[in-house]
């Protein structure tokens, strides 16, 4: 397991992280795990997609 802090875009386009775990409270999941619904990459997200519709549109993203 390779551990990283920082900028999720950098996890996004490391060739080497094949799945992504995010553990940010639902304010900040958009910002986070946008980067990796971009890059196709798996993840897991330990809280509610977010707090609107808005919000919520990483599910499609997904897809």
């Amino acid at each position: 397991v390779k551990p990283f802090f920082g900028d999720t875009s950098e996890i996004a386009h490391d060739p080497e992280i094949d799945m992504v775990v995010v553990a940010v409270n639902a304010p900040y999941m958009k910002k986070a795990l946008m980067p990796e619904t971009d890059a196709k990459k798996d993840f897991f997200i330990e809280w509610p997609n977010g707090i609107s519709l808005d919000e919520a549109e990483i599910a499609d993203a997904a897809r």
